[in-house]
């Protein structure tokens, strides 16, 4: 059966003109039109998933225009439907490149877990402004603001060769419980060929000081120096 590709329209251009290299099946959908704008457009995004391994399965997938210099810029969600009583559900948001935006918090409240970029360290939120990225502690707000269960950073600068030490950021991530007092962490950061299982979500944050220690040996500087 053919894949299906969500995507804007540009990218369906593209992968048609892939298909003169090398054959490929695919099904294209307008993220469009499984957006804010599907009202005005009277699609219907069940319906156009409904043939798909996502319709079949109960999966619904949303999408949003999020704030970056790049156009079609798309934050999406995905969201499983419980089948007690093995799992209550859950939801996965990734945010692509953007500034920290409201329509995407809108868009996950409530998240299981949201993979969001954070480009740049705190202190340089002029150059985060300028290239319509995210810093390290923006990244967190957002996910404390939507409410989500864990919150994953990816996409940092190549400029920096060690991953962003959480406990060094002003705002780290962690959402203060009864009597003003710090619950736990619910942040970690993301590193290449990284793999994630939604049912190890809960011990994830307690891997991060691991990570760090590991990024802060001299190996790991050099590899990030060699991909560079």
């Amino acid at each position: 059966k053919p894949l299906t590709v969500i995507g804007p329209v540009p990218l369906r251009k593209w992968l048609n003109a892939y298909k003169t290299v090398e054959a490929i099946e695919f099904e294209f959908v307008s993220n469009a039109k499984l957006g804010a704008s599907a009202q005005w457009t009277g699609a219907d995004p069940e319906k156009l998933l409904a043939d798909t391994e996502a319709g079949r399965l109960g999966v619904k997938i949303s999408t949003v225009e999020v704030k970056h210099s790049c156009k079609h810029a798309c934050g999406v969600l995905v969201r499983a439907p419980p089948v007690p009583p093995l799992w209550q559900g859950w939801s996965v948001v990734y945010s692509g490149d953007t500034r920290p935006c409201e329509a995407l918090v809108g868009l996950g409240e409530g998240a299981t877990l949201l993979i969001h970029e954070a480009t740049f360290e705190n202190g340089l939120e002029a150059d985060a402004r300028h290239k319509q990225h995210s810093t390290t502690g923006e990244a967190l707000e957002v996910g404390q603001r939507m409410h989500a269960s864990r919150t994953l950073l990816t996409h940092f600068s190549q400029r920096y060769a060690k991953c962003p030490v959480l406990s060094q950021v002003s705002n780290p991530g962690v959402p203060q419980g009864e009597g003003n007092t710090p619950a736990e962490p619910s942040a970690m950061v993301a590193f290449d060929l990284m793999t994630l299982n939604l049912a190890d979500l809960a011990s994830l944050p307690s891997v991060l000081p691991a990570v760090e220690a590991l990024s802060a040996q001299e190996d790991w500087i050099d590899y990030r120096e060699d991909v560079e």
